[in-house]
C-alpha cells in the first residue's frame, strides 16, 4: 500500500450556541503522521457521528480547565470532557491499516480496525487501542449494529425492558440508529410498536421497518398518539429523548410498566441553562 502524502482534519472552531452549525466546525490541512515503534498508521473509512458528542461541545468549567492544566489530574481520560478549540473532534471509527511501527505485532497492512481516533483522513494510534474487525461486511456496520449501537440496544433491551409479545412498546427518537434497531428487536419479540420522529420522512423509513405505528411528534403530540394507539398504556418506554415525552410517558405507564433510559437530546442543547425541561 502506497504512503499517502497529504492529510486532513475536522476541529471545533467554536462551542455551539444551541444546535451545533456548520460554523463550529473547521476542516484544514495538517500534518500527516509517522507511527512511533508501538504504534498503527490508519486510514479512516467510518467516523461515528453520536448523539452524547453534542455534552463534548460546551466550554469546560473553570475546575475543568485547573484539572487539565495539572499534571497529577489529566481529563483527557475522561470521555465525556470537553473537545478543545482549534484541536480535532474524536470518536469511534473503523479504518484500514497502512503501516506499523517498528514492534507492532498482530496487525499488518490492509487490515481492518477499530477504535477511538480523533477526526483526520489518517492518524498514528497506539496498537494496544485498537481491535481488528472483519472486512467482509461494510465497515459501517462496526459502527451500528455489530458495535457500540448494537451493544448499547440489545443488552439494555433484554435485561431492562424485557419485552414480551402482546406488549405495547413506545420509542422517542425512534428513528435513530440505536431507536429503529429496538423497534425492529421488539417486532421480533411480537409487540405492538410505536415510534416517534422529528420528520415525515423519517416516519415512513419507519413503516418500512415494521413499526405499527409512527409519527412526527412536530405534527401530532405524544399524547394524542398515546390515545389513539395505547389506549391502555404502555409496556415498555425507551427514551432516547427526556424532556416533555419522558414526563407524558410516567402518566402513560402500565403498572409493572418498564422505562429504559437511553438519552435525553431534547436537553442536550441546553443543558446548564433556563431553557432545560423543568428547571
Amino acid at each position: 500500500m502506497a504512503s499517502p502524502s497529504s492529510n486532513e482534519e475536522w476541529v471545533l472552531a467554536s462551542y455551539p450556541d444551541g444546535p451545533p452549525q456548520p460554523a463550529n466546525f473547521r476542516k484544514q490541512a495538517c500534518p500527516m503522521p509517522v507511527p512511533g515503534p508501538s504504534q498503527v498508521l490508519v486510514k479512516m473509512l467510518c467516523l461515528s457521528v453520536d448523539p452524547y458528542l453534542r455534552i463534548k461541545l460546551y466550554p469546560p468549567s473553570p475546575s475543568a480547565e485547573k484539572a487539565d492544566n495539572d499534571e497529577a489530574n489529566d481529563s483527557s481520560t475522561d470521555e465525556f470532557a470537553p473537545f478543545k478549540l482549534n484541536e480535532p473532534l474524536s470518536s469511534m471509527f473503523v479504518g484500514e491499516v497502512v503501516s506499523t511501527g517498528s514492534d507492532v505485532q498482530g496487525f499488518s497492512p490492509g487490515d481492518r480496525v477499530s477504535g477511538v481516533a480523533p477526526w483526520s483522513a489518517f492518524a498514528a494510534l497506539n496498537a494496544n487501542t485498537l481491535q481488528k474487525v472483519p472486512s467482509d461486511l461494510p465497515p459501517s456496520a462496526y459502527l451500528n449494529v455489530l458495535g457500540l449501537i448494537g451493544l448499547s440496544t440489545y443488552f439494555p433491551l433484554v435485561e431492562i425492558g424485557q419485552p414480551k409479545a402482546g406488549e405495547t412498546v413506545f420509542i422517542s427518537g425512534a428513528a435513530g440508529a440505536v431507536g429503529s434497531l429496538v423497534g425492529q428487536l421488539c417486532k421480533a419479540f411480537g409487540c405492538k410498536v410505536i415510534g416517534s420522529t422529528g420528520s415525515n420522512n423519517k416516519v415512513e423509513v419507519l413503516k418500512e421497518l415494521g413499526f405499527d405505528h409512527t409519527f412526527n411528534y412536530k405534527t401530532k403530540s405524544v399524547e394524542e398518539a398515546l390515545e389513539e394507539w395505547a389506549e391502555e398504556g404502555v409496556d415498555v418506554y425507551w427514551d432516547n429523548v427526556g424532556g416533555e415525552t419522558l414526563d407524558t410517558l410516567l402518566t402513560k405507564m402500565k403498572r409493572n410498566g418498564r422505562i429504559v433510559a437511553c438519552g435525553s437530546i431534547s436537553q442536550y442543547h441546553v443543558l446548564g441553562t433556563e431553557k432545560a425541561y423543568g428547571v
